[in-house]
């Protein structure tokens, strides 16, 4: 991969968390994220998670889980908990750092594949798009919001993403039914990318009350 990836740490003791960001300051393409607490709002690519944490936690990103792929670690009897709660994978203790190394490597190929469309090959570099079509690569600058929306309809892949999971995902949830913030936002990714492909749809289109779907 030839774009660094935020990957949240979540660690149950400060030895374990040093081991984890002196194994991965080798790899450039990763950046370990440290804390001894989850946080939804940073924009992440992937979290790893102790067990211990894994009902609250699941319970709280009910609405946003799917943009953001979970790794939990801990004791073998909590795999079919975990794995019925929705993590991508689940590292049985003990765990060695090359093990966790490679799932993790698992995990983000797999979803690295959601940018890929029949209009083109998508990837970021923070908030800059790289559209790549069949005869040309384009840069596109997004704001802030329109990177984060953008990437989460990427993430479901085929699916339609509610209204209520974009607005938590541009920290708005307090707007929700009563704005048309997101629609802005929706209007203006489509202004950028569309006179570069020129579909003969919109590559997002609305659903009628449930959200938005990305072609």
């Amino acid at each position: 991969m030839s774009l660094a990836q935020n990957i949240g740490f979540i660690f149950t003791n400060q030895t374990q968390g040093e081991r984890v960001k002196y194994h991965f300051s080798k790899r450039n393409d990763i950046n370990m994220v440290l804390s001894e607490k989850p946080d939804l709002n940073q924009d992440l690519d992937a979290i790893i998670i102790p067990n211990t944490m894994m009902n609250e936690f699941m319970a709280k990103s009910e609405l946003t889980i799917k943009w953001l792929p979970v790794i939990i670690y801990g004791k073998p009897f909590f795999i079919r908990q975990a794995f019925l709660l929705g993590c991508a994978d689940y590292l049985k203790d003990p765990w060695e750092m090359d093990e966790l190394e490679a799932r993790l490597d698992r995990v983000l190929k797999k979803q690295q594949q959601s940018f890929e469309r029949p209009w083109g090959h998508l990837n970021f570099h923070k908030q800059l798009l790289i559209l790549e079509t069949d005869d040309n690569t384009h840069q596109i600058e997004l704001s802030y919001q329109e990177y984060l929306i953008l990437k989460t309809l990427l993430y479901y892949k085929d699916e339609t993403v509610p209204r209520e999971v974009l607005f938590y995902r541009i920290g708005r949830p307090e707007n929700y039914g009563s704005s048309r913030v997101i629609d802005v936002h929706i209007s203006a990714i489509r202004r950028k990318i569309e006179p570069l492909i020129n579909p003969t749809e919109p590559i997002i289109r609305s659903v009628r009350g449930i959200g938005y779907l990305l072609e």
